[in-house]
């Protein structure tokens, strides 16, 4: 529903609310005042009739022979003569005399009606009759009531004393009208009330039209450039004149739209700026990958002229080791052998990972028992694992383990984990289990390296396998590697198709599981 219906309904609601309150004062008033001039009227009527009526005369009616009243010319002359001032006035109004007898008791005298109530006593049980009465009595004056109701009915009266000829109350005149008359008169007013409600409400029904238009307008045009900021047109504005609370809107509107614009400005200016930095950032990234892409085929390239010369050296430095008698020059020999070889196998590393990131690594697939392996590799570091007094083990837990992978490479996986087991453990245990395990439906025979050694920090686990990366700056000095090794091992694992993973626990030792996919039958 549209706003302008919305507001037209709710100010449509609010002046008929308005209007019915109004009209039921009115109406009350009218009550109010219609039973007021009614009780003059019958106070002007009864102030008349008592003129007319002899107060000696009256007082020779004996009321209190019930009987004979209705024989007593005196009661028939007055009698006749309030008939005939009602019939000449053309009255509908009830005509007769009340004598006072005391505060709570009166006797009807003189009626124009023909119930014979002529000397019957009335007791004055309503406060507002009694009141009124005794008031007549008292001030000789003439007056009207209010609506009352006694036992006869609901009536309203004039009242007018009857005086002798000393001055003195001997009787009222009293004129009734019933509710039921007054209440017709009142419903017919009513009436015409009613029909003008009936002719205000088309006009009500404009002036909410009209009044919801005003005040819906400007509110309509605020919500329109909502909409239209909403949907990315910020640059159309609308002249909205407005006050109050609607001028705050639209003015929080446009300060909205100014603020959007600007802001879209300084968004563009700084994407424009990312996009610049981004464009040098992949200029450099490329030239960077080029020159690594260049170092790396360069070291493959020439891997051979630089193993060459060490192996060479290598050869010639055990042959002499051989030839050399003297104690002191056969011990400088061996640190000369040692360090030749650490270079040797740094060499290795350097070429290895650079043949990787070349591309130019070469994979042999064969069909390989994972348990002979392994034991060519537990075979290979028994002694130098005894030499710590470590306690090395091999533990095969099922068999055969049939995988494709390259010989040297998955030799070299082995003997780096091994090594790396051995290295890091200064006393306990190293163990070398083989088993099977499935994995995402997929049977893996699996080598675990277990040692006691001195474990990874939990915080180092997740870049372990990162080049040139150790847990600690001291351990490239306490123990031999540049940080390369578990680097290479994982790329040659993952080579093959298959997967490394680590437990680790600072001081308390290490896990390496090798994966590979096993060769069903």
């Amino acid at each position: 529903m549209k706003i302008w219906i919305k507001i037209a309904l709710l100010v449509f609601i609010v002046t008929n609310i308005v209007l019915e309150i109004v009209l039921f004062i009115i109406k009350k008033g009218i009550i109010k005042e219609y039973t007021r001039l009614e009780g003059k009227t019958l106070q002007t009527l009864a102030s008349s009739i008592s003129t007319s009526i002899d107060g000696e005369y009256f007082k020779m009616v004996d009321l209190s022979d019930t009987k004979n009243i209705y024989k007593d010319p005196h009661y028939l002359s007055l009698r006749n003569s309030l008939k005939t001032i009602k019939q000449n006035l053309n009255l509908s109004e009830e005509i007769y005399t009340l004598s006072l007898i005391d505060s709570n008791k009166a006797i009807f005298g003189v009626m124009t009606n023909d119930i014979p109530f002529a000397g019957d006593t009335l007791k004055l049980k309503n406060d507002t009759v009694k009141n009124n009465l005794q008031q007549v009595y008292t001030t000789r004056k003439s007056m009207h009531t209010d609506i009352y109701n006694d036992q006869y009915g609901v009536w309203i009266s004039g009242i007018a004393p009857i005086f002798d000829n000393d001055g003195n109350v001997v009787a009222v005149i009293q004129a009734d009208h019933k509710l039921s008359y007054i209440q017709a008169t009142i419903d017919e007013k009513n009436k015409y009330i009613f029909y003008f409600r009936l002719l205000l409400i088309p006009f009500l029904i404009l002036i909410s039209i009209l009044v919801s238009k005003f005040i819906s307008g400007p509110i309509t045009k605020a919500t329109k450039m909502i909409e239209n900021i909403s949907k990315g047109n910020y640059y159309e504005v609308n002249g909205i004149s407005a006050s109050g609370e609607i001028k705050l809107l639209v003015n929080a509107t446009n300060s909205m739209r100014e603020t959007i614009i600007e802001q879209q400005g300084k968004i563009k200016e700084t994407i424009r700026e990312l996009t610049d930095s981004n464009q040098k950032l992949k200029t450099a990234k490329d030239k960077a990958e080029n020159i690594n892409r260049l170092k790396s085929n360069f070291l493959a390239s020439m891997s051979h002229e630089l193993r060459t010369p060490l192996v060479g050296t290598l050869g010639f430095l055990e042959i002499l080791k051989e030839e050399i008698k003297d104690p002191e020059l056969k011990t400088m020999t061996n640190f000369i052998l040692e360090d030749q070889q650490r270079l040797l196998n740094t060499l290795n590393s350097l070429l290895d990972l650079s043949a990787i990131e070349a591309k130019k690594k070469e994979v042999n697939f064969e069909s390989l028992d994972l348990i002979d392996a392994a034991n060519i590799t537990f075979n290979r570091y028994k002694a130098a694992a005894q030499l710590k007094k470590l306690d090395i083990s091999i533990i095969i837990k099922t068999s055969p383990i049939k995988i494709k992978a390259d010989r040297k490479l998955l030799s070299q996986v082995l003997n780096n984990i091994v090594d790396n087991a051995i290295k890091f453990t200064k006393n306990g245990f190293v163990r070398i289990e083989l088993d099977k395990k499935e994995i995402n439906n997929i049977n893996c025979g699996v080598v675990r390296v277990i040692d006691s050694g001195i474990g990874i920090p939990k915080e180092c686990i997740n870049f372990v396998f990162e080049e040139f990366r150790q847990i600690s700056e001291g351990l490239s000095r306490n123990f031999e590697g540049v940080g390369l090794g578990l680097t290479i091992t994982k790329n040659f694992v993952e080579l093959m198709n298959g997967n490394i993973e680590v437990q680790s626990e600072i001081n308390k030792g290490s896990i390496f599981s090798v994966l590979f996919p096993v060769i069903e039958n």
